[in-house]
């Protein structure tokens, strides 16, 4: 049994670690600039590499926020920026105050697109730590899981001295 579980419950507590590292987005960044045109940037920094999108909007451009219920958890909330013909993610909220901050981010966005004094602006959203440190403790727990069952398999096995017939 254990030549199957032991193996398995490495692979899960690899697996688990490397999605926990590269997986999570550390911070959005909004970046606009107003030129002739409205140009912005979103990006996703995660701890493999950022991603990036730039794109133009149109001269009517807004920014809102929309809410999407969950069944088991709390609702999810999103920032998208909105043209004339796209809509287009920006960011997920994800603390306790995730409703208010992203309302705020929404207005100082939306201010930007009304006045045309500053030229420039950068919004960054970080996203709430407790999640991934729950999330690795979980993955240490495993860890401990796995070492109990590696005792505890390595215990049972006879040792040489005891199996010798004099």
């Amino acid at each position: 049994m254990e030549r199957v579980l032991l193996p398995v419950l490495a692979v899960l507590m690899a697996a688990g670690a490397a999605v926990l590292h590269w997986g999570p987005i550390k911070k959005y960044v909004i970046k606009c600039e107003r030129a002739s045109a409205v140009t912005c940037a979103v990006e996703q920094v995660k701890a493999s590499s950022p991603q990036s999108w730039a794109f133009q909007l149109a001269p009517d451009a807004t920014s809102f926020v929309r809410i999407v219920p969950r069944r088991r958890s709390s609702n999810s909330v999103y920032l998208y920026l909105r043209s004339a013909d796209k809509e287009i993610f920006a960011a997920q909220f994800e603390s306790n105050e995730a409703f208010t901050d992203a309302n705020a981010a929404s207005e100082r966005l939306n201010r930007f697109f009304r006045d045309t004094d500053p030229d420039t602006i950068k919004i960054e959203i970080v996203p709430a730590p407790y999640i991934r440190w729950i999330s690795w403790s979980l993955i240490a727990v495993l860890g401990l899981f796995v070492a109990a069952t590696l005792q505890s398999a390595w215990s049972r096995r006879p040792h040489a001295i005891n199996t010798m017939r004099i």
